[in-house]
């Protein structure tokens, strides 16, 4: 299987009397950086002809989100 997460910092008291709140998430896709076919089809079945699309390589990313 391919292997995602994600891990956050919720409801941090921000802004002018607090009134507002922010959530800091650090993520990332295909942790393994694992090689997978995400989808494939018979482009010519009698031949047996397959066309594969390749699923994505390991991303990382960060949210940040603030909410008033």
């Amino acid at each position: 299987g391919v292997w995602n997460g994600r891990v956050a910092l919720t409801d941090i008291q921000v802004g002018p009397g607090d009134r507002g709140s922010l959530t800091v998430a650090v993520w990332g896709k295909n942790l393994a950086d694992k090689e997978y076919a995400a989808y494939g089809f018979a482009t010519v079945p009698a031949a047996a002809q397959y066309q594969w699309f390749w699923g994505e390589p390991r991303t990382f990313g960060l949210d940040v989100i603030y909410n008033y």
